[in-house]
């Protein structure tokens, strides 16, 4: 199995960012057409969740309001699970004593067979600024994990999925203390890609992106769309993440926080690239080795032996196919039939001939060799 190829492509459509990206690149962007299913070879999975294990989430105490729903889409049709929190004792005392009820189903995944796919969630929470003992009221802090897990199952071909972040992240503080901050952070395995930061607050002043606006308790909000390109080579993975986290805390009264999100990872586009960079060898392989049943030689390829077995001898070595389609037991089983001479030459000279482009090591030939 080959490693893992990745390459990051971005294209800015709303404003400017600076990102750590592994390359640079052109990426073309597809207009909006009708979805077009995966190949069989491309497998890609959706799951988010309201996580109740990263941090303190779910938190909530006071006077917190929120309805919001996490959502998946399969084959076009979405499914969505909602989430909500009310208000917990009075005064707030910091105490994790609100009640937020989790999506029933929580996480939402399974396999996303189409582009237009994805998963993602919205949220909109409020509170009203009670405040209670020592200057400590409402407070909340949730995240939301989401992801998609890419597979290139095919040995030969090589496949750039575009996927696309869509995200609306508004945040809003009142009074003499009080703040509200939303932070988003995609990831291509352990590559950040996208980042999101914007943070109201009356006390310490807003931000965007980590740097002060200059500005006190104002709307701030960051809002767009992300393109970047995900290049799976032959047997690669990769799994994109995104984890989405808002909080905020009303320190004195008459104040308030408030927080506004939608945010949605789905798979824009696929292509498929043949070996060489030329055409994409067709997708149906109805043996499973790999191989495209138009490019096999050995359509109906064995894969239940997993070493390479001459009579009863078991070399060992793994029953490797070769480009072609053919795993090295049936081209043994090909070798006509002759004196044991004849049949010991023949499979020397293919043992050699693997060798040398790469379908078996040195060792494998040696131990192949023994059994003969």
């Amino acid at each position: 199995m080959n490693s893992k190829q990745k390459f990051v492509i971005s294209v800015f459509t709303t404003r400017p960012r600076s990102l750590s990206l592994v390359t640079a690149g052109l990426l073309t962007v597809s207009a909006a057409a009708s979805a077009v299913t995966f190949d069989p070879d491309l497998v890609i999975t959706g799951s988010v969740e309201l996580s109740t294990s990263i941090g303190p989430s779910p938190f909530s105490d006071g006077d917190v309001t929120q309805a919001g729903s996490i959502r998946i889409i399969q084959g076009g049709g979405t499914t969505s699970s909602a989430f909500s929190t009310s208000p917990g004792p009075q005064p707030p005392d910091n105490v994790n004593d609100g009640t937020t009820v989790l999506p029933p189903t929580n996480p939402l995944s399974g396999a996303l067979t189409d582009t237009g796919d994805g998963v993602g969630f919205s949220t909109n929470l409020d509170t009203l600024g009670l405040a209670g003992f020592n200057f400590v009221g409402d407070g909340f802090n949730f995240v939301i994990d989401a992801s998609l897990g890419l597979t290139n199952n095919s040995f030969v071909n090589t496949y750039d999925v575009t996927v696309r972040v869509d995200y609306s992240n508004v945040v809003d503080a009142d009074g003499n203390d009080a703040f509200s901050e939303v932070e988003m952070d995609v990831e291509l395995d352990t590559v950040n890609v996208l980042l999101s930061d914007v943070a109201s607050d009356t006390f310490l002043g807003d931000s965007f992106g980590g740097t002060p606006t200059g500005t006190f308790g104002e709307v701030i909000s960051d809002i767009g769309f992300f393109d970047f390109v995900v290049t799976l080579g032959p047997g690669a993975s990769a799994q994109v993440t995104n984890v989405h986290q808002w909080e905020g805390s009303v320190f004195e009264v008459p104040g308030g926080a408030f927080a506004d999100i939608t945010n949605d990872i789905t798979v824009l586009e696929f292509t498929c690239i043949g070996p060489m960079g030329g055409p994409c060898s067709g997708v149906a392989d109805s043996d499973g080795d790999g191989v495209a049943d138009v490019d096999d030689l050995c359509p109906d390829s064995d894969l239940s032996g997993a070493t390479v077995v001459i009579a009863a001898c078991d070399s060992g070595a793994a029953n490797q196919v070769d480009v072609d389609g053919c795993t090295v037991n049936q081209q043994i089983a090909a070798i006509p039939a002759g004196s044991d001479r004849q049949f010991s030459r023949a499979v020397r000279r293919l043992l050699r001939r693997l060798f040398r482009s790469g379908v078996i090591t040195r060792q494998d030939e040696t131990d192949i060799r023994a059994c003969i």
